[in-house]
């Protein structure tokens, strides 16, 4: 990856210089001889849930999985210590693809899948989004991938046997992502029991005798600490915070180190957050009211006010996020059923009426909620479904729970060959 480099430019390597383009993954079936393998790599690796591997438990229809999708953050700047305790949910399009390029999933698995799911055998120039299923080793999190594919047969091959294929050209795009391509639908179960790790909606983080923030921590795959802009006042100006570039953002150290400092103070509200503290996890978001005016992205586009519920700004690993971390995208989704959270206080505070239209929104999309967010390269859109609060959650406060989150991505081959790697690098 070019790791480290003081220059933070990865030169001599594939990374991009900064932690979201410094990012790898390792893919595969479920396979106890890789699994076995990796361990030996040493303690430096962490293997996660120590299921991942058993091919038996992966064979189930119901609960099983088809891709193991172990996520690794590689530190830019410092150090050669790769982080495999969090995981990227903007990477799950991508480990999905790849799994099924590979020819990781059996093709007599996805044709039953299409006749399950058409009541027919399948067709040569058939179509389907195929459900992959990838278990997130470092929570045991089983999330669904829908690929489009195509079954073809190849005319210059002896073989009759016709192959599903990923699509390659498709007509759906993303903030942050510029082009097309086929869009992925990712679904993911929400843990209601897991979600408010604290179990509170509202946190106060207190640094000091003098000073405290108010701060909501959501759990959807992995913790997410939400702060309002205006608790920021004494390093940031909230009438200028939809103006600010993330690289204006960056440079302000005073900003960054309030930040870092409230997350690693809110991390330390329970033992079960202390054992998540990486430098990539929890993350922090600062929400804002949407802005009257709406806001410009960082590719000149002006994004109406209209168009959006709230306007954030994602750290990770020590920097803003040029658009929005997948996983902080599914905690402000699920965060609008939790009435006083950051999150929803500054959806009501940009929008009066928040509280009816979501309740009009559940019941007019079939318990769906949506959220619509503001991030630096454009607006980005996540929804949960929701059910009926049971007795215990009503007295908390609660109408609704999150049980899963849906939001889509794109994901293209752009090649595929081998990197060369030092011999002295290499530690066997």
């Amino acid at each position: 990856m070019g790791s480290p480099d003081p220059d933070k430019r990865q030169i001599d390597g594939l990374g991009g210089g900064i932690s979201s383009l410094s990012k790898t993954a390792i893919v595969g079936p479920p396979n106890t001889a890789l699994s076995a393998q990796l361990k030996n790599l040493g303690t430096s690796f962490e293997d996660g849930v120590d299921y991942a591997d058993v091919e038996e438990l992966a064979r189930d229809s119901e609960t099983g999985w088809d891709l193991v999708y172990r996520f690794g953050q590689v530190p830019v700047e410092n150090g050669f210590q790769v982080d495999w305790t969090s995981t990227c949910g903007n990477l799950i399009s991508a480990v999905a693809l790849f799994g099924l390029h590979q020819g990781y999933v059996d093709q007599s698995r996805i044709s039953q899948v299409f006749e399950n799911m058409q009541g027919r055998q399948p067709l040569v120039g058939d179509s389907f989004s195929f459900p992959a299923r990838l278990l997130v080793t470092c929570s045991g999190q089983i999330v669904r991938a829908n690929v489009p594919v195509t079954l073809y047969r190849n005319p210059e091959s002896a073989s009759t046997q016709a192959t599903w294929y990923p699509d390659i050209e498709g007509h759906t795009s993303i903030s942050g992502v510029p082009g097309i391509a086929p869009g992925i639908l990712i679904e993911a179960p929400l843990n209601s029991t897991d979600l408010l790790p604290t179990g509170n909606q509202i946190d106060t983080v207190t640094l000091d005798a003098s000073t405290s923030y108010p701060v909501t921590i959501i759990n959807a795959g992995l913790p997410t600490i939400f702060i309002a802009s205006c608790s920021l006042s004494s390093v940031l100006d909230p009438a200028e915070f939809s103006s600010l570039s993330p690289n204006e953002l960056d440079k302000n150290t005073s900003l960054m180190g309030l930040l870092d400092q409230v997350r690693n103070a809110s991390a330390n509200l329970t033992p079960w957050l202390q054992k998540t503290i990486s430098p990539s996890a929890p993350k922090i978001c600062i929400v804002h009211p949407t802005p009257k005016g709406g806001y410009q992205t960082t590719g000149g586009e002006r994004v109406k006010a209209k168009d959006m519920d709230v306007l954030i700004r994602a750290i990770s690993v020590g920097n803003l996020h040029r658009t929005v971390p997948a996983t902080c995208l599914s905690a402000l989704a699920a965060g609008r059923a939790f009435p006083n959270s950051t999150i929803e206080r500054a959806v009501q505070e940009g929008r009066m009426d928040a509280k009816r239209e979501m309740r009009a929104e559940v019941a007019e999309a079939k318990e769906i909620v949506s959220i619509r967010v503001g991030q630096p390269a454009g607006v980005s859109e996540a929804s949960v479904k929701v059910r009926p609060a049971n007795h215990q959650e009503k007295r908390l406060g609660l109408e609704s729970v999150p049980e899963s989150i849906v939001y889509y991505r794109t994901a293209r081959r752009i090649m595929q060959g081998f990197v060369d790697v030092p011999h002295s690098f290499i530690s066997l």
